[in-house]
């Protein structure tokens, strides 16, 4: 394994690419969901407070000192107060074009991280430009992180944490120097403040590290640097959980529902549901990680030691995502809890195509899937289509309002009836707003074929809505600002176009 040189700066232009690509289609709802209660306490932090005095949501969290904490980590804050701050640049205005796309500058700098951390660690391990170029635009354009990378989620920040140690990790086998060691330590230490299940890493390294490295010098220099880079970040974390929640330890699970609940899906059914069902299924949100299934046997001969480090965190993740009662990651789109986990499932897809023009082309194919897939993910707001969904079936699940849900997940339909795929839901409800036609009690609806009468779309479903998800609200500033990022988005393309003929990198490794 030796890493490979590429052309001076291509690194660069790719985050530009990928940063520009992001904003040009960012939506008009940057804070949504879960974000609002991460917003909600960074607007606090002008006041050098974490929380809040009022209860914004359910699953916020009461500390010692009354005050109401969101039960995430401190990234996905400070990610939403740099949005916050850049904002500020616009207008006062929060649904004006400008505000709205300042508001998803912070998420798409991140998932354009992400990308990048993907090709330096596709370097390491010997791929060059032609195949790590690609696959990096595959991993944010062609699956559900696309989604993610213009909102103010976690799941950004999660895959930039899982991708960077990566690439620290296999970094030291090469070199344990004390700045490597140092650095990786602090990766593993930042980790856990974008998702409190990135602890992981820590022993996953360690193990990694110490298969890599059997001698008693490198043990202690993995101790003393590592430890040192590791052990700042750390506790920070542990200080605010001490804050949240009186522990030092606690993750956060243990609230409302979470408590209730936990681990509760049968492993079997998680697993069905994140790989295989038609509404959730990790293949279906992101297509070219078929090829990975193809490329772990070549992986796991060319780099066995490395093959276990990158799998490692998607068995786990995976593992604890199928078990979990909301493993769905509902609201939202795709197979949300294991967004963290696809950096490293791409991985063996790169050995998938190494030599082999055949299996190039079927990457291009799932690619061009992923992305119309992708873009109907973006272009329709996903909460319309889930809300519409819930207004639909949601009272013939529920025998009796008053004692609350009758099933654990509410969009249980959504998730394994094919005919209510939100993949098909969004193509439905994007056909109708470019038809533009008035809604009819008649429409065809996607899931009319099964006759259900209590799943009956009526008028008060109506879920057309005056605009698409985009951040323009078709005005003078809205385009102009879309036609600007246009052409910055085609100059960056052809930067990296020049380089890489430059240095002839049209071949197939």
């Amino acid at each position: 394994m030796g890493a490979t040189a590429y052309p001076k700066g291509i690194g660069l232009s790719l985050w530009a690419f990928v940063f520009v690509g992001l904003l040009l289609s960012a939506g008009r709802h940057p804070v949504d969901g879960d974000a609002r209660q991460m917003c909600l306490v960074a607007s606090q932090l002008d006041r050098a407070a974490l929380g809040t005095p009022s209860r914004s949501r359910i699953d916020m969290v009461q500390g010692s000192d009354g005050l109401w904490y969101s039960k995430y980590p401190l990234g996905p804050v400070l990610q939403c107060r740099l949005s916050q701050q850049l904002s500020q640049l616009g207008p006062t205005d929060p649904d004006a074009p400008a505000t709205r796309l300042l508001m998803a500058t912070a998420p798409a700098a991140v998932a354009a991280l992400v990308a990048l951390g993907f090709f330096m660690l596709a370097t390491t391990l010997g791929f060059g430009p032609v195949m790590a170029l690609p696959m990096s635009l595959a991993l944010v354009f062609t699956t559900h992180l696309f989604a993610y990378g213009r909102i103010l989620h976690s799941e950004g920040l999660q895959a930039a944490a899982v991708v960077f140690c990566l690439h620290g990790w296999i970094g030291i086998r090469r070199d344990p120097s004390p700045r490597r060691l140092l650095l990786g330590g602090a990766l593993l230490g930042l980790a856990p403040h974008a998702k409190a299940t990135l602890l992981i890493l820590s022993p996953i390294a360690l193990a990694y590290f110490l298969f890599a490295h059997r001698g008693r010098s490198q043990l202690r220099e993995l101790l003393l640097y590592g430890g040192a880079g590791a052990l700042p970040p750390l506790a920070l974390w542990a200080a605010y959980n001490h804050l949240r929640f009186g522990s030092m330890v606690e993750l956060g699970y243990l609230t409302e529902r979470d408590a209730a609940l936990g681990f509760s899906t049968p492993l079997l059914s998680g697993l069905h549901g994140l790989l295989l069902s038609p509404g959730k299924s990790l293949f279906l949100y992101a297509p070219v990680t078929l090829l990975s299934v193809l490329g772990v046997r070549s992986m796991w001969r060319e780099a066995r030691l490395e093959a276990a480090f990158v799998l490692a965190p998607c068995a786990i993740l995976l593992l604890l995502a199928a078990t979990w009662w909301s493993g769905h990651g509902d609201w939202g789109w795709g197979p949300r809890l294991l967004i963290a986990a696809l950096p490293a499932l791409l991985v063996p897809a790169l050995y998938a195509l190494r030599g082999s023009r055949r299996r190039f082309r079927l990457f291009q194919a799932l690619a061009a899937c992923g992305l119309v897939i992708n873009l109907l993910g973006i272009v329709v707001y996903h909460a319309d289509y889930l809300g519409l969904l819930t207004r639909v079936t949601v009272p013939s699940l529920v025998p009796d309002p008053q004692q609350g849900r009758g099933v654990r997940d509410d969009l249980v339909v959504a998730h394994f009836v094919p005919e209510f795929s939100p993949v098909v839901g969004h193509g439905w409800m994007l056909w109708r707003h470019l038809e533009g036609k008035p809604f009819d009690s008649h429409d065809d609806y996607p899931w009319k074929s099964l006759r259900i009468p209590a799943w009956r779309l009526t008028k008060e479903h109506d879920p057309m809505t005056s605009e698409l998800n985009h951040f323009s609200d078709g005005s003078a500033t809205g385009w102009s600002l879309a036609v600007l990022l246009s052409l910055a988005w085609l100059a960056l393309g052809v930067r990296i176009a020049q380089r890489a003929k430059a240095k002839n990198l049209r071949r197939i490794e």
